[in-house]
């Protein structure tokens, strides 16, 4: 998950998860609580565990998960308008915001699946394996012209 601050001011982010103990998934953040510098972007990696399913046949399955940011900016902090001012403030500013992220889970990768992600990964050096031999054909016939030509030309001389 990624944050970005659209601020001037240094803040810090709060990730909060419900429970998802009624749909049966478990989540987890690498890290709760993020800080992000002005005009930066901050990142977290969500983890998200799902059940098994008993049949391939009840693949897809999608899940819905809440994320809870609250966002806090300091309490004092420096702003230059054309001269540097210093705000105190005796409140924290918060801003709260509520996100729901879709899950779909997907059935496990079979054989067929792994051979054809290989083949996926082999076809773009296919694809450049066949450009190169067409130019061959197509600059070799120069290359021997032209090395036959200067042969030639030795030769007469």
């Amino acid at each position: 998950m990624k944050i970005q601050s659209r601020t001037n001011l240094d803040s810090n982010a709060l990730f909060v998860l419900p429970s998802n103990k009624t749909s049966g998934i478990q989540t987890s953040l690498n890290s709760r609580e993020l800080s992000l510098l002005p005009e930066d972007t901050s990142s977290t990696t969500l983890k998200v565990k799902a059940p098994a399913v008993q049949t391939r046949q009840s693949y897809p399955v999608s899940y819905t998960v809440s994320i809870v940011t609250n966002i806090t900016f300091p309490q004092t902090f420096t702003a230059d308008i054309g001269q540097k001012y210093t705000f105190d403030s005796n409140k924290i500013a918060t801003i709260t915001k509520n996100s729901t992220l879709s899950v779909t889970v997907l059935p496990p990768l079979g054989i067929f699946d792994y051979l054809q992600m290989t083949a996926n990964w082999l076809s773009p050096i296919d694809s450049i394996w066949t450009f190169i031999t067409a130019a061959g054909v197509i600059i070799v016939p120069f290359i021997i012209r032209g090395y036959s030509k200067k042969k030639s030309e030795n030769h007469q001389t």
